[in-house]
C-alpha cells in the first residue's frame, strides 16, 4: 500500500480514481547491478579425475616413466661411455704377437731340426715362419677383439648393469616418492578416512602404483640399456675396434639368442616326412635339446638374455614398491615428523634387498648350461 500511495501522489487524481475501483496493482522487483553474479565467481564442478583406479594408474605411469626417463638416460649415457672407452682401450692395448712368436720359436725349431737334420735352423725358415704367424694374427685378432667387445658390452649391460642400475635409481625415485605419499596419508589420517568411506587404502594407492611401476621399470631398463649399447657402437671404432654395423649385428645375436628348446629347433627342420599331428607334437615339446628335465627348461627360459633382463627389472621394482608400502604403513600412529625417516628407510632397505636379489639372479645364471655355442662368436669372427 505504501508503493501504491506513492504512485497515486505522483500521478495525481487520475491515479486516485483508478485505485478506487477494482484495479490490480503488480509489484516487480527492481533489478540491481549488485545482484548480478560475476562470471569469475561462478561455482565450477570439481574434477573427478583420480576417482577411478585406471585414472590413478595413468597418473602414476606418467609420473614414474616420464619424470624418471631423463635420469635413466643420463646415467646410462655416462655409464655406457665410460665402460665402452675403458673396454676399447684395454682391447687396443692387448698385443699377443710377441708371446705367440716366442712360443712358435720354442716349439717349431725342434721340429724343423728333426725334419731337416740340420743343427742350426736357417734364418730364412725363421723369417718365413714369423711372417706367416704375424699375418695370421693380424687377420684374426681384430675381428676377435671386435666380437669380444660387442659380446662383452651386450652381456654386461643386459644381464647385469642395466637392470641393477635402473633398480637402484628407481629405489630413490619411485620407492621414495611412494613411501612419502603413503606416509603422509598415514600421518594425516587420510587412510582412516578412506576406511571410513569403505575404501581400501591399499587398493587406493598400492595397486595402481604397483602396476604402473611394473610397466615403467622394464621400459626404462630397456631404454637405458639400448642407449648404452648404442654408445658402444660409436666408441669402439674410434679405438680401432670393429665397425658400427658388425657391432650392432653381434650385439643383436648376443641378446636375442635362440632358445635351445626342441620345439623351437624343430621349426627349422623339414616336415616332409612328418604328419600334421607329429609336427604339432614336436612344436609342443618344451624340453631342452641337451636335457630331458623340465627344470633345465625353466632355467633356459629364465636366463635367456632378453627374458632375464625383463625378469630382473620386474622383481626389483616389486621389491622396491613392496618395501615402501610396508614401511609407510608400519606405524599406525605415524606423525608428520616421522615421514622423512620413513622415506630414508624405504630407500635404503629397498636398495639392499635389490642387491641381495641380484646376487640370487647371478646364482641362477650360473645354473644355465653353457655349451659350445657360447664360443661361436670367435669362430664367426674369423670367417
Amino acid at each position: 500500500m505504501g508503493n501504491a500511495s506513492a504512485a497515486a501522489k505522483m500521478n495525481g487524481g487520475s491515479s486516485h480514481s483508478s485505485l478506487s475501483g477494482d484495479s490490480v496493482v503488480t509489484l516487480q522487483r527492481r533489478v540491481v547491478d549488485d545482484d548480478e553474479t560475476p562470471t569469475s565467481a561462478k561455482l565450477h564442478h570439481p574434477s573427478l579425475f583420480g576417482k577411478d583406479m585406471h585414472h590413478r594408474f595413468i597418473a602414476k605411469l606418467l609420473d614414474y616413466f616420464l619424470y624418471s626417463l631423463p635420469l635413466i638416460l643420463l646415467t646410462f649415457f655416462a655409464a655406457g661411455l665410460a665402460i665402452a672407452m675403458l673396454s676399447s682401450d684395454i682391447l687396443r692395448r692387448v698385443d699377443v704377437t710377441d708371446t705367440v712368436l716366442t712360443i712358435v720359436q720354442r716349439e717349431v725349431k725342434p721340429l724343423i731340426k728333426m725334419f731337416t737334420g740340420e743343427e742350426e735352423v736357417s734364418p730364412l725358415y725363421t723369417m718365413g715362419i714369423n711372417m706367416k704367424v704375424k699375418h695370421v694374427l693380424n687377420r684374426t685378432l681384430p675381428p676377435a677383439k671386435a666380437a669380444l667387445f660387442a659380446m662383452g658390452m651386450a652381456k654386461l649391460f643386459v644381464l647385469e648393469i642395466g637392470p641393477l642400475i635402473t633398480a637402484l635409481l628407481l629405489s630413490g625415485r619411485i620407492g621414495g616418492s611412494y613411501a612419502g605419499e603413503v606416509a603422509t596419508m598415514q600421518s594425516t589420517a587420510q587412510n582412516k578416512l578412506l576406511m571410513t568411506l569403505g575404501i581400501s587404502p591399499v587398493a587406493w594407492t598400492f595397486v595402481p602404483s604397483l602396476f604402473a611401476s611394473l610397466l615403467a621399470s622394464p621400459l626404462l631398463t630397456m631404454a637405458g640399456t639400448a642407449l648404452a649399447l648404442e654408445i658402444g657402437a660409436h666408441v669402439g671404432p674410434k679405438y680401432g675396434i670393429g665397425d658400427v654395423q658388425s657391432y650392432r649385428r653381434r650385439v643383436w645375436e648376443s641378446v636375442f639368442v635362440p632358445l635351445r628348446l626342441r620345439g623351437v629347433t624343430s621349426l627349422s627342420k623339414n616336415y616332409g616326412d612328418k604328419t600334421l599331428l607329429e609336427s604339432v607334437f614336436s612344436l609342443l615339446d618344451f624340453r631342452c635339446t641337451f636335457s630331458d628335465s623340465y627344470v633345465d627348461t625353466i632355467i633356459e627360459i629364465m636366463t635367456h638374455p632378453f627374458f632375464f633382463l625383463l625378469l630382473k627389472s620386474l622383481v626389483f621394482i616389486t621389491i622396491i614398491v613392496a618395501v615402501a608400502e610396508i614401511e609407510a604403513r608400519r606405524k599406525a600412529d605415524l606423525t608428520p615428523r616421522g615421514v622423512p625417516k620413513v622415506i630414508t628407510t624405504s630407500v635404503v632397505v629397498g636398495s639392499l634387498l635389490v642387491i641381495f636379489a641380484d646376487w640370487g639372479f647371478s646364482q641362477l645364471l650360473l645354473k644355465r648350461e653353457f655349451g659350445e655355442a657360447s664360443f661361436e662368436f670367435l669362430v664367426s669372427a674369423n670367417e
